[in-house]
């Protein structure tokens, strides 16, 4: 038996008074995510300029699209918006449908 549960029932006392997983300085994540977070953070921001960056020499409608909308902010509420409401079947897809609803001219597929 555990030697708190044993005292408790020594005592006659309510088992575990005042017991609460948090009363030792333990929380969820027990200690060990606190260390490693700010790098995961970082590695993560990093990996999306990446990804920013190759669609943005690569990819001709995402290019035309950003070129067009006034900041990366209004880029990602649209695309936020029409991908909780509407499926899409590819990247592709989704781009081609906004530069159709900003009426905007779409360049051919450089895939």
């Amino acid at each position: 038996m555990y030697p708190r549960l044993l005292f408790c029932l020594i005592q006659q006392d309510t088992p575990f008074p005042n017991f609460s997983p948090y009363t030792r300085n333990e929380h969820s994540s027990f200690g060990h995510g606190q260390q490693h977070l700010a790098s995961l953070l970082v590695t993560l921001n990093i990996l999306s300029f990446l990804f920013h960056t190759v669609l943005d020499l690569l990819d001709q409608k995402y290019k035309l699209l950003r070129a067009h909308l006034p900041t990366r902010k209004t880029f990602f509420e649209d695309l936020r918006a029409l991908t909780r409401y509407m499926y899409f079947d590819s990247w592709d897809h989704l781009l081609t449908f906004m530069l159709q609803g900003l009426e905007l001219e779409i360049p051919p597929n450089s895939n």
